[in-house]
């Protein structure tokens, strides 16, 4: 026989789907925090352009706007084209050797600046700047 709910109890639901769900937006954005005022600017769009903001030569970028309104670009010496064109095949987005495009970016979230494997991953409309600051905990926010 079935329990009956206690009225005096309030009823439990599972958080589980909303907490994958929001660890899932997270992992896809890739953290961010705010960039200092005095951060250089955005690094080159360029193959391999390596500049003290960028954290070394970018190795591409997987571009995700169509179905999340993201892209991602790997930087540093782990970031290798033929890897990251590999990333991108798992991910089923096309690989963008020169970068992610800056027209109609909201913002921008860097995760492990300046390391091997620092990701810059780019916001795209309809999200806004609160958005990608709101995503960004663990990296710096800054400028598309």
């Amino acid at each position: 026989m079935p329990r009956m709910p206690n009225p005096t109890r309030p009823a439990r639901r599972s958080i589980a789907w909303p907490a994958i769900a929001l660890l899932a937006l997270g992992l896809a954005a890739g953290g961010c925090k705010s960039k200092p005022d005095d951060a250089p600017a955005s690094p080159s769009a360029k193959p391999g352009a390596a500049t003290k903001a960028s954290g070394g030569a970018l190795g591409g970028a997987c571009d995700r706007r169509e179905r999340e309104k993201v892209c991602a670009e790997y930087r540093g010496a782990y970031a290798k084209p033929a890897r990251i064109e590999e990333e991108c095949a798992a991910q089923k987005a096309p690989f963008l050797a020169a970068g992610c495009p800056k027209d109609g970016a909201v913002g921008r979230c860097t995760r492990g600046a300046g390391t091997a494997s620092q990701t810059d991953t780019l916001f795209y409309a309809p999200m806004t700047r609160e958005t990608v600051t709101a995503m960004c905990t663990d990296g710096v926010v800054g400028d598309a």
